[in-house]
């Protein structure tokens, strides 16, 4: 499935605690895949301090993820498809 990258940096988050980890559960996997199963929020990378961050999602497209986002209620800036590049495949290139 393609992959794609949420930004939130104008539209932050708040840092990530308890409280918030409490917050967020209503978009982890297992209530994502049972309200919209072609959507997959994978994981996301959270300065606590600015509140940037930025999520990897997968899904078929990237409307299909704002989509979610805007059904959900959470601000982000862009949504955008991603290529996974590790070390390990320019090896392999």
């Amino acid at each position: 499935m393609p992959k794609f990258i949420a930004t939130h940096v104008t539209n932050k988050v708040p840092p990530f605690t308890p409280e918030v980890a409490k917050q967020m559960r209503p978009i982890t996997e297992p209530v994502l895949r049972e309200k919209y199963p072609e959507i997959v929020w994978n994981y996301a990378f959270i300065d606590n301090e600015t509140g940037r961050a930025v999520c990897v999602w997968d899904g078929p497209s990237a409307e299909a993820v704002e989509d979610v986002l805007k059904k959900l209620g959470i601000p982000y800036d862009a949504v955008f498809p991603a290529t996974k590049v590790s070390p390990h495949d320019l090896s392999q290139m």
